[in-house]
């Protein structure tokens, strides 16, 4: 699975719920390089009041790219 914006309100709820679902095997998130990815999406999942501890996950590759 492919997702982008995963820092945004939207993005941080389908990417908790694609990290809880079992069917889901790797989770791709691409964000903005040089923009500390792993980072910012903790600050935002803990924001939001979701388990940020689902970002450290196997599944879950965070990839920093130039969009």
């Amino acid at each position: 699975m492919l997702i982008t914006g995963t820092t945004g309100g939207f993005g941080c709820d389908a990417l908790e719920h694609l990290l809880r679902d079992d069917s889901v095997q790797r989770v791709y998130a691409f964000n903005r390089k040089g923009t500390k990815a792993l980072e910012r999406q903790r600050s935002q999942f803990r924001a939001r009041g979701l388990d940020d501890t689902l970002l450290d996950s196997p599944k879950f590759k965070i990839v920093e790219v130039e969009l």
